[in-house]
């Protein structure tokens, strides 16, 4: 398949590039539901002796979501506006705007735009290939998070109109669509929501007990409480294969948890998040990565290594949380895991489904089991 070549010299041209410019594709990039998401590209850019290598990124969303869309990438905009050389060896790679200064391609079926590559390996890849392990890559992780929070937030709030309806999260709304799933799952009645049975396969215990999670926030009003934290532009998908690595020269990683002089950390594919509590952010570091990590079990939360992560965080540059913000804490992870499930029952193969949809639920039980060590380690005010 591939992008559309006939989208990318669009891109180009709206960018500023002579409609002659020369071109090719680097990489093109499956996206893991392509009836979802539409593939993306790597290319090169060449004008004269200048090689420039941009991001075809395609949002995959169409009206009314390119109004949210807007707006999430030009608050992006502006925060890397605000920190240029990024907070404390983290940087945020921003889209590009275009000639008009407008951010989107807007008279596509879905949205593309562009943004610089981040030179380095991803998180991801590096534990894959053994290069750093998975304890180094999480660190790595809460000191970027610490820094993509001190960027973002400088930025202002959505338009209070129109766009900051949609961009707002309201928790209320997707926790009631999100109640019918659960509810469907644990009482085995499909009436209501037949694709929900794609995963009748999972341990009933895991079903149950993640309805029951459920139906207390709601009914404790957590979901309401969480909506009224502080907000700022979350990313949402903060995890190893969106933070990028770049070993600075003549710096050795080793077995050294720590930057060295040089090195960088650039956070990416940053169309997804929203203007929500910060809380949100935090699912990937204190469930290890997920998909990356070990196969969670009862001994997943360790205090000591939670105490450190945390520590990174504000080293990286982030902040203190308030007294209600660490109370919520555990219940705001829970709800991540709960979505994130939700999605993947909903959109990922069959055959990948059932095992992601299991550790994520196994992990709601895990955070319940451990919220109080999880607020007695969260860095507070």
């Amino acid at each position: 398949m591939g992008v559309d070549r006939e989208i990318i010299l669009r891109l180009l041209t709206a960018h500023g590039y002579a409609p002659d410019v020369a071109w090719s594709v680097v990489k093109t990039i499956s996206a893991e539901h392509v009836a979802h998401h539409a593939e993306k590209a790597i290319i090169e850019v060449h004008q004269g002796e200048k090689v420039a290598r941009l991001f075809v990124n395609n949002a995959g969303v169409v009206w009314p979501s390119t109004e949210r869309l807007e707006a999430r990438l030009s608050a992006m905009i502006h925060a890397h506006s605000m920190f240029p050389e990024g907070v404390q060896q983290t940087m945020l790679v921003a889209p590009l705007r275009t000639k008009l200064g407008t951010v989107c391609l807007t008279d596509t079926p879905h949205r593309w735009y562009l943004s610089p590559v981040a030179v380095g390996t991803d998180l991801e890849q590096l534990v894959q290939q053994q290069e750093i392990s998975q304890p180094q890559a999480l660190i790595l992780l809460s000191r970027a998070l610490g820094g993509y929070h001190h960027i973002v937030s400088r930025t202002g709030p959505p338009p209070a109109a129109g766009v900051g309806d949609v961009v707002r999260l309201a928790l209320s709304e997707s926790g009631e669509r999100m109640a019918a799933t659960y509810r469907a799952w644990a009482t085995g009645d499909y009436s209501s929501i037949t694709w929900a049975a794609r995963i009748t396969t999972l341990d009933r215990r895991l079903m149950e007990g993640a309805w029951e999670v459920l139906n207390f926030l709601i009914t404790q009003d957590r979901l309401a409480a969480i909506d009224a934290l502080p907000r700022t532009w979350i990313h949402d998908d903060f995890q190893f294969k969106n933070i990028v690595f770049e070993q600075g020269q003549g710096s050795a990683r080793g077995d050294s948890r720590e930057l060295s002089a040089g090195d960088r950390l650039s956070v990416i594919d940053i169309n997804d998040g929203s203007y929500a509590s910060r809380l949100f952010d935090f699912f990937f570091l204190v469930t290890q990565g997920v998909d990356a990590g070990p196969f969670p079990d009862t001994a997943a939360i360790n205090r000591k290594e939670m105490q450190t992560l945390f520590q990174h965080y504000l080293d990286g540059g982030g902040t203190q949380l308030t007294p209600e913000e660490v109370h919520l804490l555990p219940n705001a992870l829970q709800l991540k895991a709960m979505a994130i499930a939700e999605y993947f029952a909903r959109w990922s193969p069959d055959s990948d489904a059932h095992e992601k949809c299991t550790r994520l639920l196994a992990w709601v039980g895990i955070i319940a089991e451990s919220r109080n060590v999880l607020r007695e380690v969260a860095p507070r005010d």
